[in-house]
């Protein structure tokens, strides 16, 4: 099939590059004529484990191509159209819907223009608010263009696992309200309904209210375990007990049960706060929903306030804070807790080294010349008072701890992501503080 994909940012290039690598033939379309340009020369605008190989081999194959206008990516026989445009978070909590506007009204200009000569089914992949696709289909209608279809179709991508999400996914959501639009959609994914993946047909609504649910009830899990983290810490037990004790239960599963010093990234935060929105739209008070984001704010709080409290204060103290990413596997720095936590030890006085293994250039963009930037890990350590963990990096678990502590001036190390094992810390002669453990 011919597929079209609006948007070339996180979202929107693994699609494309997903879709190539099932055979059909796609256009990614994106305003920044730049990035474009990078794009068909195998340059990828962000790190996303094996997604670099696939676009250079979909480029190479002619199955996948790039562009920076609409007419360019588009052609009469085009079969589908994804929207995988910006929805940031707006002042007001809501999901800004700018973007997805923008496109859309751009897609009427050119089909009225360029008439299809068959049915096209527009797709909302962006997390656009309830109510959004059916809004933008009766658009499509008033401009009288009977070929042209909605669908809702929710991405349920991790960042650092999309490619393996998108390509062996737990299910397929498709929001539409027609038998057409249905049966185009099951063609684009016919790949993976062959393996037998389920494919949810639902109303528009429910696609759109599905992919709020789901990253509300993921960081309502996260949001929990750290509670219980904290808990942990003052009657004397160990968050990973708790964390294992839980998960083996089939009905509640060890997935997101990993205590941390709390959410962040691009999609939990922007999530709870417009699924908040939309309750308080419909004039209904849902305590739960609007409970995540306070349950996670205050662990923030606490996670810093645990900070200063077991290293008697920063100020003047040279701190060395690995992790800036808002989890490992990506460069995605959006809304994560080891930069604002870096932040506030510049504020209180703290001389801060810093060390990623993929987020240094993003993380700069923030912290400027506030922190030092160190090339290894090893240098981040060398002569620190303290060293935070905030990032759970595999490349972490792997160090040469014993090297680590004789290059620290003062080897106490405060673990938020529990990396490694109390006794052997010990042993090695750390003060070790890991998160959700009583000392």
């Amino acid at each position: 099939m011919k597929i079209s994909i609006l948007g070339a940012g996180y979202v929107g290039l693994v699609t494309a590059t997903c879709l190539a690598h099932h055979g059909h033939v796609v256009t990614c379309c994106d305003v920044d004529a730049s990035k474009v340009q990078r794009l068909r020369v195998g340059q990828i605008p962000f790190y996303e484990k094996d997604l670099s190989e696939m676009v250079c081999a979909a480029v190479q194959n002619r199955t996948l191509s790039f562009f920076d206008t609409l007419d360019e990516a588009m052609c009469a026989d085009t079969e589908a159209v994804f929207l995988a445009v910006p929805t940031p978070q707006s002042s007001d909590g809501h999901a800004d819907l700018h973007f997805v506007e923008t496109a859309v009204d751009q897609l009427i200009g050119h089909f009225q223009k360029h008439p299809m000569t068959q049915a096209c089914v527009v797709v909302t992949k962006s997390t656009v608010s309830v109510g959004t696709t059916a809004r933008l289909a009766t658009k499509i209608a008033d401009a009288g263009l009977s070929r042209i279809f909605m669908a809702n179709n929710p991405e349920f991508l991790r960042e650092g696992t999309a490619v393996s999400d998108f390509m062996n996914p737990d299910r397929i959501v498709v929001g539409a309200d027609s038998d057409v639009v249905f049966t185009k959609m099951m063609a684009i994914y016919q790949p993976f309904l062959d393996r037998g993946v389920p494919l949810i047909s639902v109303g528009y609504a429910a696609s759109e209210l599905i992919k709020y649910a789901s990253n509300t009830f993921l960081a309502t899990k996260v949001a929990f375990i750290n509670e219980m983290a904290v808990l942990s810490e003052s009657v004397g037990a160990t968050v990973q007990d708790i964390a294992k004790g839980m998960g083996l239960d089939p009905r509640i599963g060890a997935a997101f049960l990993s205590a941390g010093p709390g959410y962040g990234g691009s999609c939990f935060p922007k999530d709870v706060s417009a699924l908040g929105a939309i309750v308080g739209d419909n004039g209904l008070s849902l305590p739960l929903v609007g409970a995540v984001s306070v349950s996670n704010e205050a662990h923030k709080a606490w996670v810093f306030q645990k900070i200063m409290r077991v290293l008697s204060g920063v100020s003047g103290k040279r701190i060395a804070v690995l992790g800036l990413a808002f989890k490992a596997n990506t460069d995605d720095i959006r809304d994560s807790v080891a930069i604002s936590i870096a932040l506030q030890l510049v504020v209180a006085g703290a001389d801060v080294t810093v060390f990623d293994p993929e987020a240094m250039s993003n993380a700069q963009s923030v912290l400027g010349d506030s922190v030092r930037y160190a090339a290894t890990v090893y240098d981040a350590v060398t002569e620190a008072q303290g060293c935070l963990v905030l990032t759970e990096w595999p490349l972490f678990c792997d160090l040469d701890l014993r090297r680590v502590y004789h290059l620290m001036a003062d080897p106490l190390v405060i673990d938020m992501r529990c990396l490694w094992d109390r006794q052997t810390m010990s042993d090695l002669g750390f003060s070790y503080f890991p998160l959700g453990t009583a000392v």
